[in-house]
């Protein structure tokens, strides 16, 4: 941030003010300030990609470019992600479980972990 005083939003907390990286390089990013106006706007500095601007002139604030930058929606390939990530802490636990008790029943829910772990990794395969 450039240091320019601009309020934070009552709603906000202070750990909400840290940009979180770009959703499509994972760069670093950064409130930038443009104009005369002037506009503020997150851009990444890894492959330029930007956020909608505000107007400061009009109210907009910093708080508020860099809340609508981190409330962006998940990409399906991070949506596969964290579903395959569950999946595998599941397997994890269960195996974890059962590893010292061989049954019938260990190996059927073995079975029904590696389902659930190809389906997640499918799922990624198919958004990614």
């Amino acid at each position: 941030m450039n240091g320019k005083d601009m309020t934070m939003p009552e709603t906000l907390k202070p750990d909400e003010l840290v940009l979180k990286p770009c959703p499509f390089c994972s760069g670093r990013a950064e409130v930038e300030w443009m104009g005369s106006r002037p506009m503020l706007f997150v851009v990444c500095k890894g492959c330029g990609n930007r956020s909608f601007a505000v107007v400061a002139s009009h109210g907009g604030t910093e708080a508020e470019v860099i809340a609508a930058w981190n409330r962006r929606a998940p990409t399906t390939a991070e949506a596969a992600l964290v579903k395959a990530r569950t999946a595998l802490a599941g397997a994890s636990a269960v195996i974890n479980d059962i590893a010292h008790q061989i049954t019938p029943e260990n190996i059927n829910a073995l079975i029904t972990c590696g389902k659930n772990i190809d389906a997640a990794l499918k799922t990624g395969e198919d958004n990614g």
